[in-house]
């Protein structure tokens, strides 16, 4: 959908540079959804809120929390979606509820 940001751009490296196949470095970034493009799919979808999970690349030293959270919420914004951006966590849990109910 957008540019090459610096999430697939750090992935690819890491991969890379641990021996992965291209191959499989290619397909993981086909089916992963590059940080910039989850503003505009929310946006699309008109979802309320939006749980990020299984990031890629994973390691706190690579990629902090701190900047998981504020690249999220800012490429969300600048999209034009206003709900709410959570970046996940191992053994968080999230309530989902239908339209219908809040």
């Amino acid at each position: 959908m957008t540019a090459t940001s610096w999430c697939t751009r750090r992935r690819t490296s890491t991969f890379r540079t641990a021996g992965w196949p291209e191959a499989l470095v290619t397909h993981i970034n086909e089916v992963h959804t590059d940080i910039q493009d989850i503003g505009a799919l929310a946006r699309q979808a008109n979802a309320r809120q939006v749980v990020l999970s299984h990031f890629s690349p994973t390691e706190d030293a690579q990629v902090s929390p701190a900047r998981w959270r504020r690249s999220a919420r800012e490429t969300a914004a600048s999209a034009g979606y206003r709900g709410r951006v959570t970046v996940g966590a191992d053994l968080q849990r999230s309530t989902v509820t239908s339209r219908g109910r809040r």
